[in-house]
């Protein structure tokens, strides 16, 4: 999991190593274009393209496993065209279905929508778990394990109950930016529970 410029040393690990998968969280394509911001034939990461300290978009032609990459459609830190620049570099074999966050800035692509990204997050690692034990997997037919599934429905309606009717005014007051409920923080025994979901290298 790499997340803004800790893509880079998430992609260089990937391209050396074998991983279940990789997220990249708001992903830079190169260092240079992120400080500059400026194009043209003269811009500076053109110009001194050969000393590029974080060559995101050449590594991640090299990487065999799926990646998952997540950006804000409204960052001004590193634009969505660095992510939407990386995904089109991808390998066939390690292209996933790539999640946009509309309206989300580079600080906010969980908290917009947390049950949207735990969920989203939740099917790429079943679609990995599967591709390792030979079965068929397909992103946009998988779905989460009931168990998961449960937790989760679990959780939204503990929220719910708990807060009685001041999540509603809340939602109303604030336009209804919100939709869905955040995510109470992981039990100890489903903290234990999760870690088989370690994405590690495999093989090494």
């Amino acid at each position: 999991y790499g997340q803004s410029i800790g893509s880079y040393p998430t992609l260089y690990a990937a391209t050396r190593h074998r991983f279940l998968g990789l997220v990249l969280h708001s992903p830079i394509a190169a260092g240079l274009q992120v400080i500059t911001k400026v194009e043209g034939c003269c811009a500076p990461h053109k110009v001194f393209a050969c000393l590029e300290p974080y060559p995101n978009a050449k590594q991640v032609r090299k990487v065999l496993d799926p990646v998952f990459i997540l950006h804000g459609t409204a960052d001004d830190t590193v634009d969505v065209g660095h992510g939407k620049r990386l995904y089109a570099q991808l390998s066939p074999a390690a292209r996933y279905e790539p999640y946009w966050v509309h309206g989300a800035t580079h600080e906010d692509v969980i908290e917009i929508n947390e049950r949207e990204y735990f969920e989203r997050l939740a099917v790429f690692i079943a679609y990995c778990e599967a591709r390792t034990q030979g079965r068929e997997a397909r992103p946009s037919n998988m779905s989460l394990s009931s168990s998961t599934q449960l937790r989760l429905d679990r959780a939204s309606s503990a929220e719910d109950a708990g807060a009685g009717g001041a999540n509603s005014m809340s939602s109303r007051n604030s336009g209804g930016a919100h939709e869905s409920s955040p995510l109470r923080s992981p039990t100890r025994e489903e903290a234990r529970g999760a870690r088989k979901w370690d994405l590690r290298p495999v093989g090494t």
